[in-house]
């Protein structure tokens, strides 16, 4: 915008290299978990992780309370449809809001890898569930969220707060506003007690944490041919061992290029799609 004297004023302040992103209506997605299905190559466990009690598991939530009545674990997933969903902790014990939560350290939850290098922008959306308000020190402990671009060697926060909520929330990301995009794309979630020496070293605090319905949308001008899974612009037996690599785990799963009848999972379905794309030549 400029005034009658002249003087020039951007929004955001420096435009045209950094921009504003408005996403109307569906992306194509890359890839798509609601947890329904097992964990399909998400880990748990990380090497610096200390907790005894609360670790991630994939299960059906059982609700917890604390013994005034609040609730600190979900009842339910996310999902409209689901049941399952990664949760820290799924024991139960009446009367005891604290039994399975997570104490004495951090336990993390670690995406499979994902080659996000063709797209132009990247959309990352999941539902959380954290709780750490409850007990002696309640909101002091941490929830984090984060990328990676080199396979975990290194990580960029997309959250760390010590913020309650007893409810599902959507997060939203554009992920270009973190990180450059490469063929070693990973994310983790660390849902964390953290130690006090005034209590004897427990953390104090219930925590609970959930994650579900995991999305990646994107936008890419390299939008490719169907069945063209190693990007040669032929679709041939080629491309099958690449995708068979892909499903047997000694190639990173390309969900834009091998999920070709996209519903989300690399398999066998995707094996028979090529072969019949290739007959068909």
């Amino acid at each position: 915008a400029v005034n009658s004297e002249g003087i020039v004023q951007t929004y955001p302040n420096n435009a045209p290299e950094n921009s504003i992103v408005f996403v109307i209506g569906d992306l194509p997605d890359f890839y798509a978990n609601d947890f329904e299905n097992g964990a399909e190559n998400w880990v748990v466990g990380y090497p610096s992780d200390l907790a005894t009690a609360g670790i991630w598991e994939l299960a059906e939530p059982i609700a917890s309370f604390n013994d005034d009545g609040f609730q600190v674990q979900p009842g339910e997933d996310s999902s409209e449809n689901g049941t399952t969903c990664f949760i820290t902790g799924n024991g139960y014990e009446e009367g005891n809001g604290g039994f399975d939560d997570v104490d004495n350290g951090a336990t993390t939850l670690l995406s499979p890898l994902f080659d996000l290098s063709d797209f132009d922008e990247v959309i990352l959306t999941y539902y959380r569930w954290y709780t750490n308000n409850i007990g002696d020190n309640g909101g002091s402990d941490k929830w984090v969220v984060s990328v990676s671009n080199n396979n975990g060697a290194t990580w960029i926060d997309l959250e760390n707060s010590g913020a309650s909520s007893t409810t599902w929330e959507k997060k939203r990301f554009i992920l270009s506003d973190y990180i450059e995009f490469t063929e070693q794309m990973k994310f983790r979630y660390v849902a964390e007690d953290i130690l006090y020496d005034g209590d004897a070293g427990s953390g104090g605090s219930l925590v609970e944490a959930a994650v579900d319905d995991f999305l990646i949308e994107y936008l890419s001008d390299n939008v490719g041919v169907l069945g063209d899974i190693n990007g040669d612009e032929s679709i041939d037996v080629l491309d099958v061992v690449l995708l068979v690599n892909m499903i047997l785990g000694s190639e990173i799963p390309n969900y834009f290029t091998a999920d070709i009848n996209n519903d989300g999972l690399i398999n066998v379905q995707d094996i028979i799609t090529l072969i019949n794309i290739i007959l068909e030549q």
